[in-house]
């Protein structure tokens, strides 16, 4: 399953109004009294009981410890994926192109 198909499966249960997408967030604090305070690309803070952030761990990660600081288990946790640099070419030789992909778009 393609990560696409996994937010897609989320968001598809979460009403229009809970969602708040293409919102960039530059940290998010924990409160004690429970939930969470966002704050958002442009200063402005909004309070929530639950997020889900749909980025990767590093990125995670920032904004957790720009929002008032991750925790050890979070930093445990989200610090452990290594990340490798991806190369890609764009082509539109469909003699070179992979064989699952074929597959794919073919509908086997």
């Amino acid at each position: 399953m393609r990560s696409k198909q996994y937010v897609d499966a989320i968001l598809s249960r979460l009403p229009d109004s809970r969602l708040h997408l293409s919102t960039p967030v530059r940290g998010l604090r924990s409160e004690a009294e429970g939930g969470v305070t966002l704050t958002m690309a442009d200063g402005s803070e909004a309070s929530f009981d639950r997020v889900i952030l749909a980025c990767h761990s590093d990125e995670a990660l920032k904004i957790l410890e720009v929002g008032g600081g991750a925790t050890n288990d979070e930093r445990s946790m989200l610090g452990a994926f290594s990340w490798n640099r991806n190369e890609v070419v764009l082509h539109s030789d469909e003699s070179v192109r992979h064989a699952t992909h074929l597959a794919s778009i073919s509908g086997f």
